[in-house]
């Protein structure tokens, strides 16, 4: 299977709001797309941001978003996987292995120390995949998002 990876580009959107909508279980148009939009638009120009598809035949089946990051706690310079999803139908194929790879590649390449992840409880399929890309469970992620007046 011949797949190419490579910056995500502002066309792309409409492809990468649909695999963000298969990512948090809801239904084309449940989300705002035009809110997203905007976030998307303005991760493609940030400094510490980086969002990256998969194309396999010309359609996007894979998307990948990075956040760079200097800890304290770890020393040094950190990449986050702030979303990765893949179309249902072309999962178990490698090209989610090969689009984490390209992360740590390039995590590596600009001086980072880790790349880490968080993952919802319930996505055990998404645990496994990870664990079976070298990552290891090393601590809890908490959120308050109790913000009613908020837009999020």
């Amino acid at each position: 299977m011949s797949f190419t990876i490579r910056k995500a580009v502002n066309k792309d959107f409409a492809e990468i709001y649909e695999l963000i909508c298969e990512l948090v279980d809801s239904p084309v148009g449940g989300i705002s797309f035009s809110a997203l939009e905007k976030i998307y638009q303005a991760n493609l120009h940030s400094e510490i941001k980086r969002q990256y598809v998969a194309e396999l035949s010309g359609e996007i089946v894979r998307f990948i978003s990075l956040t760079f990051d200097m800890r304290l706690s770890e020393a040094g310079k950190v990449a986050v996987i702030d979303e990765l999803v893949v179309k249902k139908e072309q999962r178990n194929n490698g090209i989610g292995t090969a689009l984490v790879e390209y992360a740590i590649k390039l995590a590596k390449s600009i001086g980072c120390c880790m790349v880490e992840v968080a993952t919802n409880f319930r996505r055990e399929d998404t645990h496994r995949f990870y664990e079976k890309n070298k990552f290891v469970k090393n601590g809890y992620r908490f959120s308050f998002d109790d913000f009613k007046t908020n837009d999020c």
